[in-house]
């Protein structure tokens, strides 16, 4: 009997397991309909798609079968709204923040020069969002670039290395404060560190010879125009750096005060502007 019992239990368990892996695999269909319908639909209909109501419808009917395991779970669904309005709260303050501070100048566009610009968007990118860090650095990216030629790997590299290259504790980082909404340590996972200054250095070390090749092709006239017209990097909206930091302090506050101190944030930079 004992052994029959067991027998029961591994095939039992067996069989749970089975179903979570297949609703598991269900599950993923409706969000990758989702973007799929988001990559195509635009190329297809365009038109069509350039109204805000269709894409909410679209986005509703793939949201549909999510209904099917959220309503019997209301408790649930409640505490899951509360972290997504408190993300976007987040993202809210952190994009109309960081769109008031200003960098503006056209240095010389060397590999080391793009190099660092791609290091600083890396960093920065753990504080202020990816979104964020490519609203501050696009400006002077395009203008430090615009006399030369062979600039079509610049963007492959650096808006989509902002939002790669965060630390895993990122403040910006959407698993990362989802985590730290829900109890956990906010630096535990300084311990892959090192992983992520490896993967950043070699991402620059081919950065920097990929964007050297492309600069050796660059013309003689491209070369002495970008040297000729050199303006220092100067930076407006300092003060909204000061709500930034208020943003970032915010997150290490409890619900709802954190919410209510961001929103304060992004309200003093709107009536500073």
């Amino acid at each position: 009997m004992t052994l029959l019992y067991q027998s029961y239990n591994i095939c039992a368990n067996y069989v749970q397991r089975r179903i979570r892996q297949y609703f598991t695999l269900i599950s993923i269909i409706p969000f990758a309909g989702l973007l799929l319908t988001i990559a195509l639909v635009p190329l297809w209909k365009s038109h069509w798609w350039e109204r805000h109501t269709n894409k909410a419808l679209c986005a509703l009917l793939w949201s549909l079968p999510a209904f099917y395991f959220i309503l019997p779970a209301p408790h649930e669904l409640l505490l899951t709204f509360k972290d997504y309005v408190s993300f976007i709260i987040l993202l809210s303050a952190l994009f109309i923040i960081s769109g008031g501070i200003l960098l503006e100048g056209d240095i010389k566009a060397t590999p080391k020069i793009n190099s660092l610009f791609l290091l600083i968007g890396a960093f920065i990118a753990n504080f202020i969002g990816t979104t964020g860090a490519s609203m501050l650095l696009i400006r002077p990216i395009l203008r430090t670039n615009q006399e030369r030629k062979h600039i079509s790997h610049i963007p492959i590299f650096y808006f989509p290395g902002f939002k790669h290259w965060r630390k895993p504790n990122s403040s910006g980082r959407p698993a990362v404060i989802f985590r730290f909404f829900k109890r956990v340590p906010f630096f535990w996972t300084l311990n892959l560190f090192p992983q992520w200054l490896f993967a950043v250095s070699i991402v620059l070390i081919i950065f920097y010879f990929f964007d050297r090749y492309n600069y050796s092709r660059e013309t003689k006239e491209s070369i002495l125009l970008d040297n000729s017209s050199i303006k220092p990097i100067t930076v407006s909206g300092k003060i909204n750096f000061l709500w930034l930091a208020g943003v970032i302090i915010a997150v290490f506050l409890p619900f709802p005060y954190r919410e209510i101190m961001m929103s304060l944030m992004a309200s003093l930079f709107s009536a500073n502007n």
